[in-house]
């Protein structure tokens, strides 16, 4: 299988997500706190950080997360914009790490993710499924 993984390191890609409702913490909307859930910060890294890696993959080779860790630093409420910058940082065999920041419109980073992708064959996953 040829992979495709030599010069990812250092690539950059950014996507701006706008926090919509369906993407608020529950607990706390119904104490009057619109704003964004730590599961949809993971999702927004999650999705950026796929796009960035597997364009540049081979048509028959995807990448799916294997690993995250997310640290949640400031709310963003609901109507929200997100600017979500995802590098590339290391890649060890079939392994990529990504490193993404989640940035509030005003400056203020929001959140930060380590994230895990492991690079396979996509015929290989739909018979694993």
């Amino acid at each position: 299988m040829m992979l495709g993984l030599d010069g990812l390191e250092g690539i950059f890609c950014e996507r701006e997500w706008v926090v919509e409702e369906g993407h608020a913490a529950a607990h706390l909307r119904s104490r009057g706190l619109e704003v964004l859930a730590t599961p949809y910060m993971l999702l927004y890294g999650e999705v950026t950080a796929r796009e960035c890696l597997d364009r540049r993959l081979p048509e028959d080779i995807v990448s799916v997360g294997v690993e995250a860790l997310v640290r949640h630093l400031a709310p963003v409420p609901v109507g929200g914009r997100v600017l979500v910058n995802a590098r590339i940082v290391g890649v060890a065999g079939r392994s990529v790490s990504v490193l993404v920041r989640v940035t509030r419109d005003d400056g203020v980073i929001a959140g930060e993710i380590y994230h895990v992708r492991r690079v396979v064959s996509l015929e290989d996953l739909k018979n694993r499924v």
